[in-house]
């Protein structure tokens, strides 16, 4: 049966009639109370976000969209509201919790006249419920909002347009303010928006609201609204926790009160702007008000920003807000490198100041200007920042300063890193892999602009082995060019170096090692319904491998272009580098007498790995003995650099099977989660009882050292 001849069955009275016929006396008085109150609920689910006022309004009596020449459309009621429309209203505008009015249309006055000409007398409000209201036109309702407003309201916005830009005359606004302060005084979220400047009068109700309202906690303000009268206002509001200037008006210059409130921002916790005021102006802001709550910052400015002007901001925001915790700075503007006003030599300014700031997590510079990072930059930063998580330079001018080889020292300084992008230089890569550290908890690493210019299999090899096996690399950017962005995509001389570009590019870091074990590839689904997953090829590859390779990569092809079977790119990968893998088997394939032939030279590599084996354990008892000397040698003192002791059995703690977090000085062991703490105590003291948890430090210093 159709959904339609469904919902027609149901709706008769002959199948109602069989079901309570066949049911008993209880039976059919629960089913009448389940059916009521599924209908209570599907009313109060529809009538409980509203896009406008209008499905409220027809309920009163009908409404006519009418046109006056050269007038905008107006929504008038065809006959005047009766008393019984008055008790239908009643019976759903108490389900009404939200109103968000995005209509074009707006309402004549008469509306509204008719409203409080006809209502009886008000012995409850004509909204009860209502909780949130947004209204960012400026017809003729923001003369009556006062009607559907109370003290349940939590959430409001209103947008501002004078007469001179066609909206309304400033003092209905005035009048408006007014009364939401008396009879919204719970409000707890305010938007305000304007088009255009106001005057004087109207900055002074705006101070008024905002004095009245000391429940607020998020405030959202159009860049015309703010002076110094409006800021001090804000600054006084006791729970106030977000903070946002945001609009699409023309930049204006605010003005700071040199003597600010004491006390100001007690809860701050987030203050955010949006293309309206420059690195200096929010700087002299924080110098003003002190936010000492402040833990998110998150400006964004349309100039071009220097180096100082990052500084000011970032030393401002660190001495006046010690439990600051991320950091967010964006310039919509790019510097060009040739610029007069770039300043080369004041580059080292900003990532020399002294932090101190232990509870910052994020720090994040989006298109600033170039910031010459060097390894002992990015040392000294790293050790000022010991629990920073999320670390993002996004630079787009001049070349890259850092050398992607120095990820392996900047390692054991990012224990706790998950999110890292820096703009690095890829010259040089060797894919012998880096004799370091590795990162223990990034989850994505984003290469940003860094161009490639080293073969993308050296790269993909080298990060493999400072990665974790989960990490992600991306190439996420901030407004940068496409022909800079496809940087990384260049002509493939192979299948396997073709592999690794897709890899290096988006990736998970695990495809490499899993396309290179494999040589039967993995299908998908999609794929398994076409193509038959090929057996294990011989050794040497047989011609008939080779002709079974090269079909499956045309019917991967083929699917891919004329079914409506999800074939992946993956797909179209895999089976290419089957397809290579085996045709170079069979192109450099042995002879049948080549194993034979081999067999003494076999045996002799056998005893030859037996001896190296030997060696790689006298290696690693020396190494053991070495790191214990070194560190016996410099002390435990919180900042003596450690080397890192192999455990008992000779294996390095840092790499498989353990994969911990490296241990370099003193300091770092207390940064260790519970269980890397008692990994390192069973290997160390094999055999003995763990300790106390306030044990563990001394015991594993000890050990290194």
């Amino acid at each position: 049966m159709s959904s339609t001849a469904t919902d027609s069955a149901l709706a008769t009275t002959e199948l109602l009639g069989h079901i309570f016929y066949h049911c008993s006396v209880s039976q059919n008085y629960r089913n009448a109370l389940v059916c009521k109150t599924w209908c209570d609920e599907a009313l109060s689910d529809v009538w409980c976000e509203l896009k406008s006022l209008l499905p409220l309004l027809s309920l009163l009596a009908p409404l006519a969209l009418c046109a006056e020449e050269g007038m905008p459309p107006l929504y008038r009621f065809r006959h005047h509201i009766r008393p019984h429309d008055w008790a239908v209203f009643r019976k759903y505008s108490w389900r009404v919790r939200a109103i968000d009015d995005t209509m074009t249309a707006d309402y004549c006055e008469s509306v509204f006249i008719d409203i409080v000409a006809s209502s009886p007398p008000l012995s409850s409000e004509l909204l009860p419920n209502l909780r949130r209201w947004k209204y960012d036109r400026w017809g003729a309702l923001v003369k009556f909002i006062p009607l559907f407003i109370h003290s349940t309201l939590t959430t409001f916005h209103l947008c501002f347009m004078n007469q001179d830009a066609g909206g309304l005359p400033l003092p209905v606004y005035r009048r408006t303010l007014l009364y939401v302060s008396d009879k919204a005084p719970n409000l707890e979220r305010l938007s305000l928006t304007s088009w255009s400047p106001l005057d004087t009068n109207t900055e002074f109700a705006i101070h008024s609201l905002l004095s009245s309202l000391t429940r607020l906690q998020i405030l959202l303000v159009s860049p015309t609204l703010l002076s110094a009268l409006t800021l001090n206002a804000i600054a006084r509001l006791p729970h106030l926790k977000s903070l946002t200037v945001s609009s699409e008006t023309t930049y204006k210059k605010l003005a700071v009160p040199m003597a600010a409130p004491t006390e100001s921002f007690p809860s701050l916790k987030t203050l955010s702007s949006y293309d309206m005021f420059s690195f200096r102006t929010v700087t002299d802001v924080l110098n003003a008000y002190r936010p000492r709550s402040l833990s998110d910052l998150d400006i964004t400015s349309r100039h071009k920003e220097n180096i100082p002007a990052y500084s000011l901001l970032v030393a401002a925001v660190t001495s006046v807000s010690p439990n600051i915790r991320s950091i967010r700075l964006r310039s919509k503007e790019q510097w060009d490198i040739n610029d007069p006003e770039l300043d080369h030599s004041s580059a080292m300014l900003f990532l020399s100041i002294d932090y101190h700031c232990f509870n910052l997590t994020s720090l994040s510079l989006q298109n600033p200007p170039p910031l010459h990072l060097g390894i002992e930059i990015m040392t000294d930063l790293l050790k000022s920042l010991p629990y920073l998580k999320t670390l993002q330079f996004n630079e787009s001018t001049g070349p890259p300063t850092l050398r992607l080889s120095a990820l392996p020292i900047l390692a054991p300084l990012c224990p706790l890193m998950k999110t890292l992008t820096l703009y690095m230089d890829t010259k040089g890569v060797s894919c012998s892999g880096p004799q370091g550290a590795h990162f223990v908890r990034l989850e994505t690493l984003n290469v940003g602009m860094s161009p490639l210019d080293s073969p993308a299999h050296d790269v993909a090899v080298f990060l493999s082995t400072v990665l974790p096996k989960a990490c992600t690399l991306t190439r996420a950017s901030y407004a940068y060019p496409e022909e800079q962005y496809q940087s990384w995509q260049q002509e493939m001389d192979s299948p396997l170096v073709e592999l690794c570009i897709r890899w290096v590019l988006c990736k998970d870091l695990r495809l490499l090692g899993c396309h290179l074990r494999n040589s039967v590839p993995a299908l998908s689904p999609g794929l398994r319904k076409i193509v038959t997953r090929p057996n294990q090829p011989s050794n040497p590859p047989t011609i008939d491998d080779a002709a079974v390779s090269c079909i499956i990569a045309f019917q991967a092809i083929d699917a891919r272009l004329h079914t409506n079977q999800p074939v992946t790119n993956e797909d179209i990968v895999c089976t290419a580098q089957y397809q290579a893998q085996v045709m170079a088997g069979v192109e450099e394939g042995q002879p049948p007498w080549f194993a034979a032939a081999m067999t003494p030279t076999t045996a002799a590599q056998t005893q030859m790995d037996a001896r190296i084996d030997s060696l790689v354990g006298e290696t690693r008892t020396g190494r053991r003995t070495a790191a214990l000397l070194w560190n016996r040698t410099h002390g435990v003192a919180s900042d003596a650099r450690l080397e890192v002791v192999p455990f008992a059995d000779g294996t390095d703690p840092t790499r498989e099977p353990h994969n911990l977090q490296a241990i370099t000085s003193a300091w770092m062991v207390s940064t260790l989660a519970y269980e890397d703490k008692v990994a390192y105590f069973t290997n160390y003291y094999c055999g003995e009882e763990v300790p106390a948890a306030a044990q563990f430090n001394n015991h594993i210093i000890w050990c290194q050292a």
